[in-house]
């Protein structure tokens, strides 16, 4: 049978998790009223409704033991595809990172590259075209030119053949013109189209998620990677409607890692605008310190506890 501790644990490791789902959860009201606030906003998976803040003692947490928050990066940025096609290649795996402009993703690009090249052609053949019937024109109106030069010694007919021939040769070279603009639109819409078979990074970062295996079929618009910008990382918490008074934009928080109990100092950057009416909670967001050389950096998704340095408040360490 569990010890009286053993119990004790238990029910404290339970209602650790219950909280931290209930953090990634209550997201979604925190960045909807973010958006309606300011306008706009780093895009979040869609998540469902939080419980009620009572659903969890923790969440009632005194001043001394601070708020429950989650680790968050900076940004997370999706990358989708822009054409219909096969996923030929993911150069990356879900935890490693990257770099800025480094391909993340080949789509199968034969059919494209096939085109490119018959459209390259199709421009060579209209240019020639349009060199021909230069030349015509040329031809056409050296002859008028002639013709006008006799004066009276041609008739009228023939001046206004030899007219009628400038004007049939401009408009052939008008034509040419404009498929040899044409066929070129053709081989940029095309090289494009060869661009965006490859995905590149948009920032530094790391994979944190991948939609689709090489050779999936995936149509416009697909998610294949999620990346997160793990250059400086956030946490997010909530504070009960009660103790949200003391918090303002600027307020230096410190959060308490569960590894061994090292601290990382931030500095409180973002809060919703209003309280959630379901959770009844105020939801915020601080930007953390990078971590000390000898500290392990915060991994993402990591639980903390938030412990906002005001007057009167002491950290966990004091009390030993």
């Amino acid at each position: 049978m569990l010890t009286r501790a053993g119990r004790l644990g238990i029910a404290c490791v339970g209602a650790a998790m219950l909280v931290a789902c209930f953090l990634v959860a209550g997201w979604e009201a925190f960045r909807r009223g973010m958006d309606n606030h300011h306008g706009g906003g780093t895009p979040v998976a869609d998540i469902s409704r939080p419980e009620p803040a009572s659903a969890s003692p923790l969440l009632e947490a005194t001043d001394d033991e601070g708020f429950l928050g989650v680790i968050v990066p900076k940004q997370a940025i999706v990358l989708a595809t822009k054409t219909m096609g096969t996923v030929g290649r993911v150069t990356r795996r879900v935890g490693e990172s990257v770099r800025q402009g480094e391909v993340l993703v080949e789509m199968d690009s034969n059919s494209v590259t096939q085109e490119l090249i018959i459209a390259q052609g199709a421009v060579k053949a209209a240019e020639s075209g349009r060199r021909s019937s230069e030349a015509d024109l040329a031809l056409a109106s050296n002859q008028l030119e002639r013709a006008r030069a006799l004066g009276d010694l041609v008739s009228g007919r023939e001046l206004t053949t030899a007219e009628y021939g400038v004007t049939k040769a401009q408009a052939v070279l008008d034509a040419a013109n404009a498929g040899v603009e044409q066929a070129r639109a053709r081989v940029k819409q095309l090289e494009n189209e060869l661009a965006d078979c490859l995905l590149r990074a948009p920032i530094d970062g790391t994979v944190t998620a991948q939609y689709y295996q090489a050779h999936s079929v995936v149509s416009p618009g697909s998610p294949i990677l999620q990346l997160a910008d793990t250059q400086g990382n956030w946490v997010r918490f909530a504070v009960p409607e009660a103790k949200a008074s003391g918090l303002a934009i600027g307020t230096p928080v410190q959060a308490h890692l569960r590894n061994g109990g090292d601290i990382i100092s931030g500095i409180v950057l973002r809060i919703a605008p209003e309280i959630d009416s379901a959770s009844e909670m105020l939801f915020m967001e601080a930007r953390l310190e990078a971590p000390a050389p000898t500290r392990d950096r915060p991994l993402l998704g990591e639980v903390v506890r938030v412990l906002p340095q005001l007057a009167g408040v002491r950290s966990p360490r004091q009390h030993r």
